[in-house]
């Protein structure tokens, strides 16, 4: 029952961030920005 609760909340974060990425067109630009300048430490 936990192990549900859990897997239903990590869902409904995965769905609000994405949420956030469709309708802020920004966040998207910021994060391909940040992609760019850190390519190295990432990568």
């Amino acid at each position: 029952m936990a192990m549900g609760a859990v897997g239903r909340a990590a869902m409904a974060m995965i769905e609000e961030v994405r949420r956030q990425f469709r309708e802020i067109p920004e966040l998207k630009k910021a994060l391909e920005l940040m992609n760019l300048k850190n390519e190295n430490v990432w990568g």
